[in-house]
Parts: structure tokens; sequence; C-alpha cells
């Protein structure tokens, strides 16, 4: 199949998945979301292992932010993706400052600045692998596009939720459709195959992240000391870190591949 071909093919498919999402009925918000298992206080912190639990995402945007930016020898050779790395690890801190925010007195309005940088670190994310995959203009430019869907989404849902009618349909979409989307851009455009086990990873974290959200009281039932919520904050944030790592071993083999290339 051409190149052309492959990407006529996720255009179609992506195409039908949104569509589904946005034809379906309107999904509204549980009324038992805000009600976690772990209430305990600590150091006067409320939902203290929830609201901690969040620095997981500030230390690997940190590590990433650091990266890009540090005086590291190459770091251009990130496959020239700044601003969507950029974007990427800026909104993993503000995930977590968002997150423990929120955690911190749950409700909706407070769940509006947990989701907004939720939203464009998915969306960021589908930018870079577009940039990787397809290419880097394009990802460049959907950079922008995809943040501010995201960033729709959830202020649609809030506006929703306002009128008594709120509707998690294009949020959904904006969390569940970047991995498939991915998913797919992997499938078509088969690439670097070393790297295949560190997105397989990462992939797993997330997966187990959502069973763990879906699984909050269960845990902390039977294990007595931490609940799902909270293993969902650091396994979601391993998830993250496993992309870090994948794009530091891309850059350090380009660089090498560079530098081999002016040795001869």
């Amino acid at each position: 199949m051409s190149r052309n071909a492959r990407i006529v093919v996720w255009v179609v498919l992506s195409a039908a998945a949104i569509g589904a999402t946005l034809l379906a009925r309107p999904v509204s918000q549980d009324p038992s979301y805000h009600c976690f298992a772990d209430h305990r206080r600590w150091l006067g912190i409320p939902h203290a292992a929830d609201v901690i639990s969040n620095l997981a995402f500030c230390a690997v945007g940190v590590l990433g932010l650091r990266r890009i930016f540090g005086p590291v020898k190459g770091r251009r050779s990130l496959l020239g993706l700044e601003l969507p790395m950029v974007v990427l690890f800026a909104a993993l801190c503000l995930t977590g400052i968002g997150s423990s925010y929120y955690h911190w007195a749950p409700d909706n309005a407070r769940l509006v600045w947990d989701r907004l940088p939720m939203t464009s670190v998915f969306a960021s994310l589908l930018a870079l692998v577009i940039s990787d995959r397809i290419d880097q203009r394009l990802g460049f430019y959907l950079e922008f596009v995809l943040v501010g869907l995201g960033a729709a989404s959830v202020w649609y849902w809030y506006w929703t939720e306002s009128l008594g009618r709120g509707d998690l349909r294009p949020y959904g979409l904006m969390q569940f459709y970047p991995p498939l989307g991915i998913l797919l851009l992997f499938l078509l455009f088969p690439r670097n195959l070393r790297s295949a086990a560190g997105w397989a990873v990462a992939a797993g974290f997330y997966a187990l992240a959502k069973l763990l959200e879906w699984q909050d009281g269960a845990v902390f039932e039977v294990s007595g000391w931490v609940s799902g919520h909270t293993l969902k904050h650091l396994a979601a944030a391993a998830a993250a870190y496993c992309i870090y790592r994948i794009w530091v071993n891309e850059a350090g083999t380009t660089v090498g591949s560079s530098s081999a290339s002016s040795a001869r």
C-alpha cells in the first residue's frame, strides 16, 4: 500500500471513530463521580493521597522540559518536535497542579482545571506521532488545532452541565481517540521497532490506570491503605515516563547516527 493510500485509510478510520462517537446519545456526568474512596487527611491536606500522588505528573513534566531546554548536546535531534513536546511536558506539569487542585475539594468547577491540561497531553501526544510518522509540518499545525479542540471539549462539557444536561461525548473523544489514532498510525506506518516495547509498556500502564480508576473503592477496601484512584495517578505518570524515555532514547540514537556520519 502506498504512503498516500495509508494516509487515506488512517483519515477514513479516524473519521469513522469520531463520527460514531458524536452520533451516539449524549453521555452525562455520573453524579457520584466526585465521591472518591480515600478521604483521609494528612498534614491538613484533605484527600491527601489523591492530592499528593499528582506530584508524579509534575516530576515527569519537569524531566521532559529540562531535557528540551537544558544544555544537552544535540537536543534538537529530538526529531524536530520541540513544540508538541514542550506542550506535552508542560501540560503534564499543569495536569499535576490541576488534578491536585481538583482533588483538594472535588466538584465540577475544579474538575475543569483537571481536565483542561489532560486534553492537551493527549492532543500533543497525537501530534507528536503524526509528526513522526506522517509529516512534521502537519503535526506542528495540528498541535494548535488539537489542543484547541481539547479545551473546547472541556468547556462544552462544563457549559452543558450548567444547563442541567451535561454531555461528555466531545471530552471522551479527546481522551480516548488519541490512543486509538496512535495505534492506527503505528500499524499503518511501522518504523523504528526498537521503541515498540516502550510503547507497549506505556499502553499497559495507561490501561492499568483506567482499571484502577474504575476500581477505586474496591482497591481501597482490599488494601486498606491505598485507593485505586491514587494508584491510577501513579500508573498514568508511569505511562508518561515511558513515553519520555522513548523520545530520549530515539534522540540519543539520532545523535549517535549524526556523530558517526560526521566522523566519516
